[in-house]
C-alpha cells in the first residue's frame, strides 16, 4: 500500500507564496517562502481506498482554486533576458525559516551566468564556429522537472554549479553546431578570462543626462548587486563571481579597487559607521566587521549560535548595536559591539525585565550616540551608555507602537500609538482603526520617559512622525490614507496628507528634567506642503524580486523594505533635511520597516523628473546622499547591472521609456495633474486646523511662533 502525503501535495499545489508572521518566522533574510511547481504525481501504482479518496479530494481543491500548473508557472517564472541567450528561473519550492532566502544567492548569480553565456556565444562566434542568428534558451529547475520537454535550443539544468552548466551547454552546442567541439571550454576559470567582448549601450538616459557610471572605474564582465555610499562620490558594491561575491569600491573620479575577494558566502546588510572607517557586513549567516583603513575583518559571534536580524551604527561614534536570533531558543537578543575597543559592551545582559520578545530588530540612537530605545511593540527600554544602565519599558501601551523619532538634543523622543486592527488583509483603509495617538515624552537623568500632555494628539487619520521642529515642537504627517492592494511604487500623497507642528511643550525642562509647567502654549500648527511623493522600492513584503531597470537582463534581489518621503518644506536653519524612522505597523499598512523623510523645497519639474526617473525606469535600488544633491542608483539600460551617479538638479527633463506606465497615462483625462505642480491643496486633509483667517498659506513653511 502507498501512502499519499496529502498535505506535501496541498503544499505543492496551492499559492505560490505563504507569508510569514513579523520576523519571528524570517530571521534576516529567511523568510519562509512557496511557491508551486508542476511536480509528478507522488502516488503510483496501486492504492488504498483511502489513499485514493485524499488524492481526489486534494486535486478536487486544485481544480477548485482554479491553480492549473501552466498558468501558476508562467506567474512564479523569472526570465532574464539577453541578446542570444534567455534563461528562465524556475524558482525553488522552499526554504527553512532560518537558512537564507532562496532567491538571495540564486538571483545575482544568474545575473552573471547569462552575461558569461553571451560572452562565451560571442567568442564563438568571432571564431567563425557559431552562427550569430544562434541562441540558447535555459530553463532552470533547482527541484527539477518532469513536464520540461527539450528543444532545439531548449536545454534544462537542475544547479548552477558551473562543471553541470558547461556540460549542459557544450553538449547542446556540440548537437547544434559541427566544428565547435574542440574550442568549448569546459571549466569555470577558463569561462571566465575570455575577454569582455559584450556590447555597452553608449546612448542611455543616465549619459543624456550628464550622470556618472561609478562602475567603469573597475570594469569587470560581473553586474553590480548591491551597494553602500562611501561619501559623495564613491561608493562599496558588490558582485557575484563564480562563486559568491566580492566587495569592491568604485569612484567616480578615479580608479576602483578590490576590497574583499570571494568568502564562504555572499557579503550583504551593509551598514556603514558615522566615520566611514568601518562597514558591518554578513558573509553567508555570519555578521562580521571590516576595518576600511586597515582591512582587517573581525567575526561579531559564531553563525552557529545566532542569526543576525537588523544592526545599527550610532550616529557619532563607532558602536554597533542590533538584535540577534538564537538558534537554539528562538529568543530575540540585543548585542552591542564598541569597533574602536573592539569589545562587546554586556552591561544590561542578564537582566530579567529586559528580557522582551523584540520582535522588531530595530535599536533607535539618539543624535549624541549616548541613548538608544528598542520596542517590543508594547514596551519601550532605554539603554544609556554614558551611565551604562538599563531602564526596561519606561513607557508601557496596551495599543501597538508604530514609530519613534528622537529630538536633537536627545533629551526627548516622540512616539505613535496605534489602537485596534484593518478589517481586510490586503487594503489598508486607517478608518478601520479606532485611533493614531501621537505623544512626546522627557528622559529624566534616572531613565524615566514623562509625558508631556500639551503635544499629545489624537486622530482617526494616519500620523507619521518625521522630526522634531524648532521650540521642541514635533513635525508629522497627518492625513486620510486608503491603500489599494495594488500599488504603484512611486505615489502622489500630495493631496492627502498635511504637515503639521505640535503645540510648544507644556513642561518647563531643567537640569534636573521636565519640571514646572510652562505658560500657555501655542496651538497646532499646518505647514504649506508643497508636495509630498512616496518612492517604495516594494510593491509587497514578499515580491523580492525586479528588473535592474528597463532591460530584463539583470534581476535585484531586494529584501529589506525602504520608503522615501519627499516632502516640499524649507526648513528652519539647524534642523536636519534628512531623517530616518522605523515603521511598526504589520501588513497591510504600505509603509513598513524603514522610512527616509527628505525635506527640501525644489523646483516642480525636479520633483518630476525624479518621480519620473524612478518609475518610468523601474530604479528599486537607490540612495539620496548625505548633501541631498545626488541619486545613486542601479541601472542595466547599458546591458548589465552598473552603479550610477548624477545631480537631482539635472533631473529637470527625463526621457520616459516607451511603453511605460507614464506614456499609457499620457492620454487619460489628466486627472492629478495639479497634485505635483507645486502648488497647494484647497483644503488641509486629515483633519488639519488651517491657519486663523482668509487668503492663503504663509510662505517659506514658517510657523507663526517666532523662530
Amino acid at each position: 500500500m502507498v501512502r499519499v502525503d496529502t498535505r506535501k501535495m496541498i503544499a505543492r499545489r496551492i499559492s505560490p507564496r505563504l507569508p510569514t508572521d513579523r520576523l519571528s518566522a524570517a530571521p534576516s533574510g529567511g523568510r519562509e517562502w512557496r511557491r508551486g511547481t508542476g511536480g509528478s504525481n507522488p502516488a503510483r501504482g496501486p492504492t488504498c481506498r483511502r489513499s485514493r479518496l485524499l488524492a481526489g479530494l486534494a486535486l478536487g481543491l486544485c481544480l477548485c482554486l482554479g491553480l492549473g500548473t501552466t498558468a501558476r508557472a508562467a506567474q512564479t517564472e523569472i526570465g532574464f533576458l539577453g541578446e542570444r541567450v534567455k534563461i528562465h528561473f524556475h524558482p525553488p519550492l522552499r526554504t527553512g525559516p532560518q537558512d537564507p532566502h532562496p532567491l538571495k544567492v540564486e538571483i545575482p548569480r544568474l545575473n552573471l551566468v547569462i552575461l558569461l553565456l553571451e560572452n562565451y556565444l560571442g567568442y564563438l562566434t568571432k571564431l567563425g564556429k557559431l552562427p550569430e542568428s544562434m541562441g540558447l534558451t535555459i530553463h532552470y529547475y533547482p527541484d527539477g522537472s518532469d513536464e520540461f520537454v527539450p528543444g532545439s535550443n531548449r536545454i534544462m539544468i537542475t544547479e548552477l554549479g558551473w562543471n553541470h552548466l558547461l556540460e549542459q551547454v557544450n553538449g547542446h552546442l556540440k548537437k547544434a553546431a559541427e566544428g565547435t567541439k574542440k574550442y568549448l571550454i569546459d571549466n569555470a576559470g577558463s569561462l571566465v578570462q575570455i575577454r569582455d567582448q559584450l556590447e555597452r549601450i553608449t546612448d542611455t538616459f543616465e549619459q543624456r543626462s550628464g550622470f556618472t557610471n561609478l562602475s567603469d572605474s573597475l570594469v569587470a564582465l560581473s553586474p553590480e548587486s548591491d551597494f553602500a555610499l562611501l561619501g559623495t562620490d564613491a561608493a562599496i558594491v558588490s558582485r557575484p563571481t563564480e562563486t559568491h561575491n566580492q566587495l569592491a569600491i568604485v569612484r567616480a573620479a578615479g580608479s576602483g579597487s578590490l576590497l574583499l575577494p570571494s568568502g564562504r558566502g555572499d557579503y550583504s546588510q551593509f551598514r556603514l559607521s558615522a566615520d566611514r572607517t568601518c562597514l558591518a557586513f554578513t558573509e553567508g549567516s555570519e555578521a562580521k566587521l571590516l576595518n576600511l583603513e586597515t582591512k582587517e575583518v573581525t567575526p561579531l559571534f559564531p553563525p552557529t549560535t545566532r542569526i543576525l536580524l537588523d544592526w545599527a551604527w550610532s550616529p557619532t561614534g563607532r558602536v554597533l548595536a542590533g538584535i540577534a536570533l538564537d538558534r537554539s531558543t528562538s529568543a530575540r537578543e540585543i548585542f552591542l559591539y564598541d569597533a574602536a575597543a573592539k569589545e562587546q559592551l554586556t552591561f544590561f545582559q542578564g537582566q530579567a525585565d529586559f528580557s522582551g520578545d523584540y520582535q522588531f530588530a530595530y535599536p533607535y540612537w539618539a543624535p549624541n550616540g549616548q541613548r538608544l530605545l528598542f520596542t517590543t511593540g508594547n514596551q519601550i527600554s532605554l539603554l544609556d551608555l554614558s551611565t551604562r544602565r538599563l531602564h526596561a519599558n519606561i513607557v508601557s501601551t496596551a495599543r501597538s507602537v508604530s514609530e519613534i523619532v528622537w529630538s536633537s538634543d536627545s533629551q526627548s523622543f516622540a512616539y505613535v500609538e496605534v489602537e485596534g486592527k484593518t478589517r481586510d488583509k490586503n487594503e489598508f483603509n486607517d478608518r478601520d482603526l479606532r485611533g493614531w495617538t501621537l505623544r512626546r515624552c522627557y528622559v529624566t537623568p534616572t531613565g524615566q520617559a514623562i509625558e508631556d500632555p500639551a503635544q499629545t494628539h489624537t486622530s482617526r487619520s494616519t500620523l507619521k512622525l518625521v522630526g522634531f521642529w524648532t521650540l521642541d515642537r514635533v513635525l508629522f504627517l497627518e492625513g486620510h490614507l486608503v491603500s489599494p492592494r495594488l500599488q504603484e511604487c512611486v505615489q502622489n500623497l500630495s493631496g492627502q496628507m498635511a504637515a503639521r507642528l505640535t503645540p510648544t511643550p507644556g513642561l518647563k525642562q531643567g537640569g534636573s528634567g521636565p519640571a514646572a509647567r510652562t505658560a500657555a502654549t501655542t496651538g497646532f500648527v499646518d505647514l504649506p506642503l508643497k508636495y509630498c511623493w512616496v518612492i517604495k522600492n516594494l510593491d509587497g513584503r514578499f515580491q523580492n524580486v525586479y528588473d535592474t531597470g528597463y532591460g530584463h537582463r539583470n534581476h535585484l534581489f531586494v529584501e529589506e523594505q525602504v520608503t522615501t518621503w519627499f516632502l516640499g518644506l524649507r526648513l528652519p536653519e539647524g534642523i536636519p533635511a534628512r531623517q530616518e524612522t522605523y515603521n511598526l505597523l504589520p501588513s497591510p499598512y504600505p509603509y513598513q520597516e524603514r522610512n527616509v523623510t527628505i525635506c527640501q523645497d525644489l523646483p516642480p519639474d525636479q520633483v518630476k523628473g525624479l518621480t519620473d526617473m524612478v518609475k518610468g525606469y523601474n530604479l528599486r535600488r537607490f540612495e539620496i546622499s548625505e548633501s541631498l544633491d545626488r541619486i545613486f542608483f542601479l541601472s542595466n539600460t547599458r546591458g548589465m547591472s552598473t552603479l550610477w551617479s548624477g545631480e537631482i538638479s539635472g533631473l529637470a527633463k527625463v526621457e520616459v521609456p516607451s511603453g511605460s506606465d507614464d506614456e499609457r497615462e499620457a492620454g487619460s483625462s489628466g486627472e492629478g495633474e495639479g497634485e505635483g505642480s507645486g502648488g497647494l491643496p484647497d483644503t488641509l486633509p486629515g483633519e488639519a486646523l488651517p491657519f486663523g483667517g482668509g487668503g492663503a498659506l504663509p510662505g517659506d513653511a514658517l510657523p507663526l511662533p517666532p523662530l
